[in-house]
This record gives structure tokens, C-alpha cells and sequence, in this order.
């Protein structure tokens, strides 16, 4: 194998591919901006360890699940930025997927917003159950990644393109199609 090459399970790339979202294949194998920041407020180990647990809670491959979590990563960054942190701020759909299973570890949750703030960090300030921000609400929290020099993965901060009619929640991932509801 050369190095640098990326190898693609053909399944990873089916099941991806089968949810609407095979345009996230081409992500495979980019640069991880904040597992430091992760290491950091928690150990090696244990980021290992959540890493492995969201893989197997969710329908994603190793790769995209710690993709997905480095820009939660950047998002939580992101939050610190703001003058008022409890001001509204919209995380995209996918990282947004990662922030809800790590939000399950809330020791770790803890002890980031304890690294980054000083004090714990309200998550959903925008108080919304279906996280699908607009252009303006997006490109504020992009705004704040470009200003303060924060990594962040620009195709996943994206869904007003990537959805535009919405997505469905799953509890184990995303689908980017949703079916209108019948009336009975």
C-alpha cells in the first residue's frame, strides 16, 4: 500500500452510500484537527474508548465517527469564543450527532467544559430539536472557526446544501432523506 492511500471497506461505503450520505466517503483519511484537545481534558485511553463506544452505538465507521467528533471538538471551541457562552450558536446535523452520543459520557463532557471554559457549557442554546441551521446560522459558527483559526471540516458544515428539505434523526445515525408523513 502507499502511504497516504486511503483503503475503503466496501460495506462502510455501501451502508453510507444506502443512507444518502456517500458524499462523506471522500472525507476518509483527512487531518483530525482537536484529538489533542480530547487527549488533553481526558487521557488517550479514554478518548479511545469513546471513540470505540459511539462507533458501536451508531451506523458510522471508526473514521467518520472520530471525523464527526473532531468538529464537534471545533464547535465546542467555538462556543468559548463568544462573548456571552450561553449565547445561541448552531452546530451542523453531523457533528451535532457526535456532541448527543458524547453527551452521554457526561464526566468527559464535564471535564471539557471545565478545560475550555472555565465552567460547563449549555449545548443547545438555540433550543432547537432538529438541528438543520440555515446559511446565516451556519456561517456565524464557521465565521467564529475562521476568526479564532479553528480546524474544522468545511463539507460538514453544510446543511443547508447537503439537506435541503431536512433530515431524519435515527437513534443510531442520520438519514438524509425524509419521507413526508401520510395522513391516516
Amino acid at each position: 500500500m502507499t502511504a497516504g492511500m486511503v483503503v475503503l471497506d466496501k460495506t462502510e461505503t455501501d451502508a453510507l452510500t444506502r443512507l444518502g450520505l456517500g458524499w462523506l466517503i471522500a472525507l476518509k483519511g483527512v487531518k483530525l484537527y482537536h484529538t489533542d484537545l480530547a487527549i488533553k481534558a481526558f487521557g488517550r485511553e479514554r478518548y479511545e474508548e469513546i471513540i470505540d463506544w459511539m462507533t458501536d452505538a451508531s451506523v458510522y465507521p471508526r473514521w467518520l465517527v472520530e471525523l464527526l467528533f473532531d468538529d464537534f471538538l471545533a464547535y465546542r471551541q467555538a462556543r468559548t469564543k463568544l462573548e456571552d457562552l450561553d449565547e445561541p450558536l448552531v452546530i451542523a446535523i453531523l457533528p451535532d450527532f457526535a456532541q448527543h452520543l458524547f453527551l452521554t459520557n457526561t464526566p468527559e463532557n464535564r471535564q471539557l467544559d471545565l478545560l475550555l471554559a472555565g465552567r460547563p457549557i449549555d449545548h443547545d442554546t438555540a433550543g432547537t430539536t432538529a438541528p438543520l441551521g440555515s446559511f446565516e446560522e451556519i456561517e456565524k459558527t464557521v465565521g467564529i472557526f475562521r476568526t479564532h483559526g479553528i480546524g474544522y471540516h468545511e463539507e460538514l458544515w453544510q446543511d443547508y446544501i447537503r439537506f435541503p428539505h431536512g433530515a431524519c434523526l435515527i437513534p443510531s445515525g442520520i438519514t438524509a432523506v425524509c419521507a413526508p408523513l401520510r395522513s391516516p
